[in-house]
């Protein structure tokens, strides 16, 4: 990894699994169009990737 490489990890409580017929894509969509416009317009954090992940059931 990159001195200053970061990758933002989400947690969500839904099927991430892009085979899935419940896979929440407007949501998906949503959170990554969410994610950039905090990074570009409210701080000077820089990341190089977004992870988005389903939750553990026993978290």
């Amino acid at each position: 990894m990159e001195l200053g490489s970061w990758t933002l990890v989400a947690e969500v409580r839904f099927d991430t699994d892009p085979n899935s017929p419940g896979l929440n894509a407007v949501a998906l969509d949503e959170i990554e169009r969410t994610v950039r416009e905090i990074l570009t317009s409210k701080t000077t954090m820089s990341i190089s990737g977004l992870r988005v992940v389903p939750k553990p059931a026993f978290a």
